[in-house]
Formats: structure tokens, sequence, C-alpha cells
């Protein structure tokens, strides 16, 4: 959510922010200033935060209102004029819908949007792609993939570790069984069955 800062003056404007900046700027509590972009008929605003689509209700706007009505909006929107908050936190989707209305899939999706906005150097994430579907999957590999930082995935999918990383470390009963190339390792079939996997679906076929 983002409090209102009810106060006027120049200041940073949020939809400028780099991931970077927006994490120090959370942090730092620093007062912002945007236009939103939209309103809806529930009195709630849209803005632009640092690459991200967020909503704020008009009342804690500055210069909004409890009781304002969807007109008073349309006027705040219409000439323009920044409204200040500081960045409490982000809890909405890209959409802008509240996190608690996601199904299980857009949540895991939301929230690895919100560590992205942290501009992180390294990512540990435990089974992505469980409640994906396969059009979500398929994004969420994109994502990953376009990441310049580290990821240390640790999942059960073998055809997604071999969408997205290049490196495999193959555990059996807590210890180290293999380690290489995701090509060679995922593509030995004797190996993975000794550790209770099986081949990728992409490669079953082929054996």
């Amino acid at each position: 959510m983002m409090q209102a800062y009810r106060t006027e003056g120049n200041y940073r404007s949020a939809a400028r922010l780099s991931p970077a900046e927006l994490r120090t700027a959370m942090a730092n509590r620093e007062i912002l200033q945007d236009t939103a972009l939209a309103f809806d008929t529930q009195r709630q605003l849209r803005f632009e935060i640092g690459g991200i689509r967020a909503v704020m209700p008009f009342a804690q706007c500055a210069d909004g209102a409890e009781n304002g009505t969807v007109r008073d909006i349309a006027v705040l929107t219409r000439v323009g004029r920044p409204t200040c908050f500081v960045i409490e936190s982000l809890d909405t989707d890209e959409t802008g819908q509240p996190v608690y209305r996601l199904s299980g899939g857009q949540k895991k999706l939301a929230s690895i949007a919100g560590i992205l906005t942290l501009d992180p150097a390294l990512i540990l994430m435990d089974e992505p792609s469980a409640a994906l579907d396969p059009r979500n999957r398929r994004a969420l590999i994109g994502i990953l993939n376009a990441l310049p930082c580290a990821k240390l995935i640790a999942s059960h999918d073998l055809d997604f570790i071999y969408d997205t990383c290049d490196r495999v470390l193959l555990l059996h009963h807590g210890q180290l069984a293999a380690g290489g190339p995701a090509r060679e390792i995922l593509r030995d079939k004797a190996l993975l069955e000794r550790c209770e996997l099986e081949l990728p679906l992409r490669w079953q076929r082929d054996f």
C-alpha cells in the first residue's frame, strides 16, 4: 500500500525510479510524487511505480478524502497535479489487483514481481513452477532467463530446470549425487533412475 503524505512540494517521480531506487526510497520512507494514470469507480487511483503498476485508495492521496466522488478524482487526474505519498509496500499485481484476490499461480508471479523490485543479486526459488498453468509457466521461464542475477532453483520439474538452468546439482537422500551441465545431467537416464527420478518428458520418447 502507499501511505498518504499530505504536503506539497517538488519530489522525485515514482514512475521514473529504477528497481534499486525504488528499494532505497521504500527503505528511507522518501516522499515521492506521481500523477495517476487512471481511476476506477471504487475511488482508487492507478500509478506506475518503478515499472510496476499499483493502486492506491483516493483517500490516501494528498488532496484526497474518504468521501471523494468519482468527479473529484477525475478533476485531480485531468489537471495532472502530482500526488504526494510515501510507499509502504507494493501489494498489487501488475494489473493493480489486490493480491488476496489472485489465484495460487498468480500470487506466485506477484511475489516474484515483488522480489524483482529489490534488484537482487541472487534469487532462491523452491518449486517455482508448481501451480502454474502452461501459459504462466512459459512466462516465468522467459522472465527467469532474462534476469541478469544469479538464480538457485530447487525443483522436481526437470523440464523446467532444463529450460532455466545451465548447471545442475543432483541430490539424492540429502547427498550430492552428481553435478555438471544441465544438458548432460538431465539426459543421463541411468543416473536419474538411480536417484529415483525420470528423464524430462521431452527426452523420454528417445529411449
